[in-house]
Parts: structure tokens; C-alpha cells; sequence
């Protein structure tokens, strides 16, 4: 079976972006790929805060912002905390699902390469194209058009094991980010009591927990798609937090005496935040977005 759908295009784009910024092919091992791997933590971050997902963590962003912020009283830091907490999950986890996506396209393409030289050899499909073959695909047919039928179909199944690997969410290409409902709905509650904030707008529930941070269950013809899904629900809640904050922040300032204790707030989010990969991840995604609308109304 031959994988198609418009969804290689959105990751597809991520393959065009490497060649421009990198010359490189395959995603491993390529200062693009180590954005996806892990954020760019804040100097002041670092010291505060390991990679294991836990309440030490939660701790550590509240002790970092009191002693930055000594004008933010308790309940204000611990909001701050669960937000910049929340946001940071979710942006490691679109990178996580965009390397994810990227890497099974990638295999899906390959795939796409081998079934098309052996149709045409089959005559199976007469007016068959066989797509131009990348550096990183395992086997390249010789110019003179004779391949080897043996070594085709080997590195068809090599490929089909890796993409039955990404269905079966048994691989080990991707560091899966580990996450807890409980630390995450923890601080969604710090955030909303913080300001003022309806808990049901930022607390999830295990089926929405799950659409986001959750494995991707689904076949072969749509993974691809259950990938670009969920990159779409990670930034539809991403941009929903930054938008309650941005309204607390504006509703703050329009109190009397509110201008200190707002400006407190934003210098202790830019402290602690994870420098510019937010914006870089976003800025990924719009442009992965209008690549596959362009691609589709050719």
C-alpha cells in the first residue's frame, strides 16, 4: 500500500525547511532536530529546574519567582508557576508531535519510492511516476534505470518495520516528553485561583488531557493527520493561555495600583520563560500550515 494524503505536505514542509536552513537530509543528528528534542531553558531556568517532570519541579519555578519577585505575593507566584509550567508542556509536546510527524512522512515518502519501482517494473501501473529518491532512503535506483528487486523489496520492509513502529508507538527515534494529568491540572488550578480565572477553562479533562498529551492511535493512512490534530489542539490551548493571560494582565493594569504588581508578573514570566521557543514553535507551525494550504489549492 502506497501512503498518501495531504497530511505529508504539512510535515513534508519541515523536510523543504531543513534543505534551506541546513543543507542537510534526514532530521537526526541536525541542529533543526535538537529544537524538537528538548526546550532551550533559560539560564536562570537551568538552575533551578531538571528535565524530570515532577512536583520538585513546580516547587523550584515558585522559590525561582520569589526571590526575583519579592513584590508577587504567594497566591500570584504559584499562578505564574502553573502557567509558565503549562505552556512549557505544551510546547515541548508540538515539538515532540511535529518530530514525530516529520519523521514518519519521511518514511512514508520512502515507502512511496520503493512500491512505485516495483510497480512500474510489475506494469502494474503503466503511467506510473516514480518520485525522485532522497540521499537518506536506503536504496537509490541507478540513473540507468535497473535496479535490484532484492535489495528494493528489503528496504521496503526495513521501511515498513520503522513506520509499523510509529503505529505500534513502540519507537525510539523521539524522546517522548513525560508528562502527569495531576502535576498539569495541579497548576492549570494554581493558575486559575491566581487570577481569577474559571478553573473548567484551564483544568483538563482525561479525554482532553489525552488528545494532547497522549500516544497517537491510529492506522497507517492516518497518522500523518492525527499528527497535524494534535499539534492543532496543543496550540489551540496554548494560545487560549496566553490569551487569559494577556487579558488578566490588561484587566490588572486598569485597577488602581495594578501597574506594579502586572509588570511584576511579566518581568517574572520573561525570567523564567523558555526564551524564544515558544515563538519559534508557533512560528513552525503557521508556516507548516499555509505550506499545506498552498500545496493544496495547486
Amino acid at each position: 500500500m502506497i501512503i498518501r494524503g495531504s497530511g505529508v505536505n504539512t510535515f513534508a514542509a519541515i523536510n523543504n525547511m531543513l534543505q534551506r536552513e541546513t543543507n542537510a537530509s534526514p532530521v537526526s543528528g541536525t541542529p533543526f532536530a535538537k529544537r524538537f528534542d528538548t526546550l532551550v531553558l533559560s539560564d536562570l531556568f537551568k538552575k533551578y529546574v531538571n528535565t524530570k517532570e515532577s512536583d520538585d519541579d513546580i516547587s523550584a519555578i515558585q522559590k525561582m519567582l520569589s526571590e526575583t519577585n519579592n513584590n508577587l505575593d504567594k497566591q500570584t507566584v504559584a499562578g505564574t508557576a502553573g502557567l509558565i509550567y503549562m505552556q512549557g508542556a505544551l510546547a515541548q509536546e508540538m515539538m515532540y508531535t511535529a518530530t514525530v510527524g516529520y519523521q514518519y512522512a519521511q518514511c512514508a515518502e520512502e515507502k512511496t519510492y520503493y512500491q512505485s519501482l516495483l510497480n512500474k517494473a510489475d506494469g502494474s501501473a503503466k503511467s506510473y511516476s516514480v518520485p525522485m529518491a532522497q540521499d537518506y532512503f536506503e536504496y537509490k535506483c541507478p540513473d540507468s534505470g535497473e535496479f535490484d528487486r532484492k535489495k528494493v523489496e528489503k528496504a521496503l520492509d526495513n521501511v515498513q518495520s520503522r513506520i509499523d513502529s510509529f503505529i505500534n508507538n513502540n519507537y525510539d527515534s523521539v524522546r517522548k516528553p513525560e508528562r502527569n494529568m495531576e502535576i498539569y491540572n495541579k497548576c492549570a488550578s494554581a493558575f486559575a485561583s491566581a487570577f481569577d480565572v474559571n478553573e473548567s477553562d484551564v483544568v483538563l479533562e482525561e479525554e482532553d488531557y489525552n488528545k494532547m498529551f497522549g500516544e497517537i492511535k491510529a492506522d497507517e493512512e492516518s497518522f500523518l493527520q492525527k499528527c497535524k490534530d494534535k499539534m492543532q489542539n496543543l496550540r489551540d490551548c496554548y494560545s487560549s493561555l496566553d490569551k487569559l493571560m494577556e487579558d488578566c494582565i490588561k484587566k490588572m493594569r486598569s485597577e488602581s495600583g495594578g501597574e506594579k504588581r502586572a509588570s511584576a508578573i511579566e518581568k517574572a514570566i520573561n525570567e523564567l520563560s523558555f526564551g524564544n521557543s515558544y515563538n519559534d514553535i508557533l512560528s513552525l507551525i503557521d508556516e507548516l500550515m499555509q505550506t499545506e494550504e498552498q500545496t493544496e489549492n495547486f
